[in-house]
């Protein structure tokens, strides 16, 4: 595969100087904007988001054997944006024509090889984004964009639950679907404490602390409760009582 192959893309858009990240997004994440202070007591989360529409969902869809990794920065150049896209096996059978035919995609070229793979450049056109707005306002920082069945895995790393909550409504509400892998805390904002609690009713408990399901008036439901968790809402509910129990009765001795 040739190292540079040249396209619809014109060389200055995209064979200027070195890619420059707009200044709106100098933070580098797509729509996402720099904060000063790291989020407290942050979680690691991994979340897959699929929609048809959703920038090259088509391509993952094409191919077979072949981990795609998009570059979490969304680079512009000239009001042209556009993304970089590994192919780590590039045994797959992608290439920059394939890529093309993706509706979701402006145009692509062969950027970099790489062992056995190959870095494109990939103009983004049209579809749902893989971080959509909701990102900027609520601290999330997106750690990997990996290729993951039909769709896209993301690693984030979440301030608290809430915020969680609130990015997978704004998905939702664009018709993407939104499955919670694994959550877990910061392993660098870990702290030993004793409970009488187990650890998965402690974590209930929190979330439930977090979200406020125990303010007056709720401001969260068993129902989002459970969609965090990737438990059912029943179980949501046997775990509140058994821990609230088992608290109320350790105070009380």
């Amino acid at each position: 595969m040739a190292r540079t192959e040249r396209s619809r893309f014109n060389e200055r858009t995209f064979d200027g100087d070195e890619t420059t990240v707009d200044s709106r997004n100098s933070g580098g994440r797509e729509g996402q904007t720099e904060t000063t202070e790291p989020p407290r007591n942050p979680m690691l989360v991994d979340v897959t988001v699929n929609h048809s529409d959703m920038f090259l969902v088509p391509t993952i869809r094409q191919v077979s054997g072949v981990e795609l990794t998009l570059d979490t920065r969304r680079y512009e150049y000239d009001g042209c944006p556009f993304r970089f896209l590994t192919a780590s096996d590039d045994r797959g059978g992608i290439s920059p024509e394939l890529v093309r035919e993706d509706p979701t995609v402006s145009d692509a070229i062969a950027y970099d090889e790489m062992g056995d793979g190959c870095v494109y450049k990939v103009g983004v056109a049209s579809g749902l984004p893989i971080l959509d707005d909701a990102i900027s306002t609520l601290g999330i920082r997106v750690r990997s964009v990996v290729s993951r069945d039909d769709g896209w895995g993301l690693q984030l790393q979440v301030p608290d639950r809430a915020a969680l909550v609130r990015y997978r409504k704004s998905c939702v509400d664009a018709g993407v679907t939104f499955d919670v892998d694994r959550l877990s805390r910061d392993a660098a904002d870990e702290r030993p404490r004793c409970s009488v609690l187990t650890p998965e009713q402690l974590e209930t408990v929190r979330l439930a602390h977090e979200m406020g399901y125990f303010d007056v008036p709720r401001t969260t439901s068993q129902q989002e409760l459970a969609t965090v968790l990737g438990v059912s809402p029943s179980a949501v509910s046997e775990r509140l009582r058994r821990s609230l129990g088992t608290l109320v009765e350790t105070e009380l001795r």
